[in-house]
């Protein structure tokens, strides 16, 4: 079935013309037919891919033709290339007649008489609750002040509608089943907008709905569908990627090979704000505190962006491996410090250094003995929240693997007013016990 692209940009928010435009230079991809704005059409199945694409090239600083940008883009809205998926579906018909007849939606509010408009019977049920569902079996208009009229079943469960095949019922027998009614409204287009959402098919017929289940709990399928295509086109199997509930894609097994194909999939279905941090990431220059910094002000919890960072932190440019993961692991951690962890910090200095066992020379009764002693080849304080000083352990541990004594590298917190030198070269005698009992393995 066709839709008009112009409705379609019109319900989301978006330019009609550039929609139209970008969706009839695509044409082969949407099946794209028209001339203009007024009379572009794309065939129903590709709504979902034709917005998800053009928010995408549209995003920040990817502007897909940029003599319509200045005309098309409300610099004030916030495109997001990842949105609800109950959101996009939503727009998947038109006002015409025909586009709405055969459909099942559900009110996203309670409707009494005075907003829904026009009854036409008056028998049990006049109002719609939220959560309720109707079926439109027949709909026509607008009459002259604009008014549909929608002739349909309404009913509580979307499970009742295979159950009691509500698309070939008929009408004289629906008053004997519990729960469901007939009825026939009148109201304007945008009234119904606002108060009904879409239920896709594939939704009421692969799913098998339990009493009372919430349909937007499986919303998220038609996305997956289409990540699924998506993969399957450039050769991407499914066990090798796990999809979050938000669509962030994670590489399980996808090979190198197949690595650039899967980060533009990835990029194109999860959150806006996620996609520009990945995309800031990976340009840091090695200096990801900028982004992270962004991400944080842009309201993704810590945790959601540590699982970017490992997922989009380190990555292979040609046969160079970009490592952009520790410096942006280190800033993270120590921006989202609690004050517990703050004044713990600033209270006590860290200390890095080569640890072995080594044998000095004591004397008893005049006698000379060699006893094991705990000893350091040098001991240097780190920041822990900064790469240079870290960088310095990992020196450390390539010395120690290489070192004649059984060696280790260790570090130890020590309070400042007892230890606060930048480097010793032995550890202080009033802190040998205390080093060799707190000490812990790097």
């Amino acid at each position: 079935m066709k839709v008009l692209i112009k409705d379609i940009a019109n319900i989301e928010d978006l330019n009609p013309d550039q929609m139209a435009a970008f969706a009839r230079e695509h044409s082969e991809e949407y099946d794209t037919e028209g001339e203009g704005v007024d009379d572009s059409t794309i065939e129903e199945e590709f709504i979902q891919s034709l917005i998800g694409d053009f928010e995408f090239e549209n995003r920040k600083g990817h502007d897909w033709r940029e003599n319509l940008v200045s005309e098309s883009l409300n610099e004030a809205m916030d495109f997001k290339r990842g949105r609800n998926i109950k959101k996009t579906l939503e727009i998947g018909l038109s006002s015409h007649p025909e586009h709405l007849k055969g459909k099942i939606f559900r009110a996203k509010v309670y409707s009494g008489v005075n907003y829904l408009g026009k009854i036409t019977n008056s028998s049990r049920w006049s109002y719609i609750s939220e959560g309720d569902y109707i079926y439109t079996e027949v709909v026509s208009g607008p009459d002259d002040e604009g008014l549909l009229n929608f002739w349909c079943f309404k009913f509580k469960n979307l499970e009742d509608f295979n159950k009691y095949d509500i698309k070939n019922l008929e009408r004289p027998n629906h008053l004997d089943i519990m729960g469901v009614d007939w009825k026939s409204y009148y109201m304007t287009w945008g009234t119904f907008q606002r108060r009904f959402e879409y239920i896709p098919e594939e939704l009421y017929e692969a799913m098998d709905f339990e009493r009372g289940q919430d349909p937007k709990k499986v919303m998220g399928l038609g996305k997956r569908v289409q990540i699924e295509k998506d993969l399957e086109e450039v050769g991407i199997r499914m066990e090798d990627v796990e999809i979050l509930d938000d669509f962030v894609i994670l590489n399980k097994g996808v090979g190198f090979s197949a690595e650039d194909n899967l980060y533009i999939i990835q990029l194109k279905y999860m959150p806006a704000k996620k996609a520009a941090f990945v995309e800031d990431l990976r340009n840091s220059k090695g200096d990801p505190k900028e982004a992270v910094d962004q991400a944080l002000e842009d309201g993704i919890p810590s945790e959601e962006i540590r699982v970017l960072i490992d997922e989009f932190g380190k990555y292979e440019n040609g046969y160079q491996t970009i490592d952009h993961k520790t410096p942006a692991v280190i800033h993270l951690t120590k921006v989202t410090r609690d004050e517990e962890t703050i004044e713990y910090d600033e209270e006590y200095n860290t200390y890095a250094f080569i640890g072995f066992m080594d044998k000095k020379p004591i004397t008893v009764n005049g006698k000379q003995y060699y006893e094991d002693k705990f000893s350091v080849e040098a001991m240097i304080k780190i920041d822990r929240y900064d790469q240079v000083s870290l960088n310095s352990v990992t020196g450390m541990k390539l010395r120690a693997r290489y070192d004649d004594h059984d060696s280790n590298v260790y570090f130890v917190k020590v309070p400042k007013d007892m230890m606060d030198e930048e480097r010793y070269k032995e550890i202080p005698d009033h802190m040998q016990e205390i080093i060799e009992k707190y000490k812990q393995r790097a």
